[in-house]
């Protein structure tokens, strides 16, 4: 048989660990309140016993100094002084005391008398008693035992609402407190991917601290996978794009490079030649993306390469307005794999260039940093925003219309091949580096 109760939901449980929390805080305020009020309860009655012991020795102090007689007459006088029962118990036991005294109170005071502390109690009543300096008795007085709780007292039930009422909101504050950032947590979970939890959050020194910690730096962690997943298909993806125009592009464009051979004008074939060997680059550079293969070092005279690059694309750079101006040595020879390295120099100066669209100065320099070749391009464009800066040589990153993203990410994959880095970084008059480096050596070798 179904039952037609309503199932229970996060939605309809809400507040189950506040309930939870102040609950068992609120049993803990009524027995602390309880304790509290027995314990002011035991205080006050202790208070009124010295209280009442003090006043005695005032009078038994008095009764000596004018040396008073001691009988039934004096101990109603002290009777009617402090407001309870005076009797004198003599030496003998015999005890004097004003009217209303039975022989039940009479055995209470003699008691007290000469119990070790000075006090008796039988049924509802209490008995405290003061020797006399002289020897010559004591006084007892005779009053009606207090209840450590007699809620017959109205300051009794004002002091038990006022712990019972600052103990609930001190519990519901209490709880409010604990429950609140776990709230919170619950809150942004459905938005875990998007944003790091708040700051007030992570910053604290506790258990729940260092919980969202916990869950940041596990965010952190999911995001890093999820974006090398993606990174992971899209590279798989680019593979198997690259894999089939190689076949398609290359093909017709060798046929290009053939045809622009037989040109009568040289200028055009010219021309014709450098496109169709860029287009072939192309697709060399998303399949060395995709799918990177081991470089073909042979040694190379990098300076001299770049010098020559670079004069054969000056057209093209003066046509955009961009003067480009080479520092290099006379020769820098290095075991490298010379196109991919020329390929990644192109890719660096080619975003300079877009990086300068009103034209100027591109200043490329070639070094010999010890035992590595390191080359950079300084434009004089608006640099790189942080969140460029924070992706660089991220594949598929880019800020630029209509770029792919990978041309930076090129130029880190074959500086890492040839066993050197790339970095990048904003000038402070304006502009930006990009610079990439290389070992000049094969492993275990020495460069001339």
């Amino acid at each position: 048989m179904e039952s037609n109760s309503p199932s229970r939901t996060p939605e309809n449980s809400s507040g189950g660990l506040f309930r939870s929390l102040l609950l068992p805080l609120l049993a803990l305020v009524l027995v602390v309140g309880a304790l509290g009020t027995f314990w002011a309860g035991w205080v006050q009655v202790t208070e009124e016993r010295i209280r009442l012991r003090e006043t005695l020795e005032g009078n038994s102090r008095l009764l000596e100094r004018m040396n008073l007689p001691m009988s039934g007459r004096m101990a109603e006088n002290l009777s009617t002084a402090m407001g309870h029962p005076v009797a004198i118990v003599f030496p003998d036991n015999e005890v004097e005391g004003g009217d209303g005294w039975d022989t039940a109170d009479m055995q209470l005071a003699s008691q007290a008398a000469n119990s070790e502390n000075a006090y008796a109690k039988e049924g509802g009543k209490e008995a405290i008693a003061v020797e006399l300096t002289n020897k010559r008795g004591h006084l007892v007085v005779l009053r009606e035992k207090r209840q450590l709780l007699d809620f017959r007292e109205a300051r009794l039930w004002a002091l038990l609402m006022i712990i019972l009422t600052l103990g609930a909101v001190a519990a519901y504050l209490l709880a409010r407190r604990l429950v609140r950032p776990l709230e919170e947590l619950a809150e942004k979970a459905p938005d875990f991917g998007e944003a790091a939890l708040p700051e007030h959050l992570t910053r604290r020194s506790d258990e729940l601290g260092q919980l969202a910690r916990a869950l940041d730096s596990a965010r952190e962690r999911i995001l890093t996978e999820q974006s090398m997943r993606k990174q992971s298909e899209r590279l798989a993806m680019l593979g198997q794009i690259a894999t089939g125009l190689a076949h398609e592009i290359k093909n017709p464009a060798a046929a290009i490079l053939m045809q622009a051979d037989a040109m009568d004008n040289k200028t055009v074939a010219k021309m014709v030649r450098e496109e169709a060997e860029d287009i072939i680059t192309l697709v060399n550079q998303w399949l060395f993306i995709a799918k990177p293969s081991p470089p073909r070092k042979v040694a190379h005279d990098l300076a001299a390469s770049v010098r020559k690059f670079i004069e054969r694309r000056s057209e093209v750079y003066a046509y955009h307005g961009i003067e480009v101006v080479l520092e290099a040595p006379e020769a820098l020879v290095a075991e490298c794999d010379e196109k991919r390295v020329l390929q990644a120099i192109r890719n660096l100066v080619d975003n300079g260039v877009a990086a300068m669209p009103e034209g100027g100065k591109l200043l490329v320099s070639v070094k010999q940093e010890g035992e590595q070749a390191s080359f950079a391009v300084h434009d004089r464009g608006k640099g790189f925003s942080a969140r460029a800066l924070e992706n660089f040589a991220e594949p598929f990153f880019s800020e630029k219309e209509g770029g792919m993203g990978l041309g930076l990410a090129l130029v880190k994959g074959v500086a890492e091949a040839h066993g050197g880095g790339a970095e990048v970084f904003n000038q402070k008059d304006g502009g930006a580096v990009v610079r990439f480096w290389i070992s000049r050596k094969e492993s275990g070798e020495e460069t001339p």
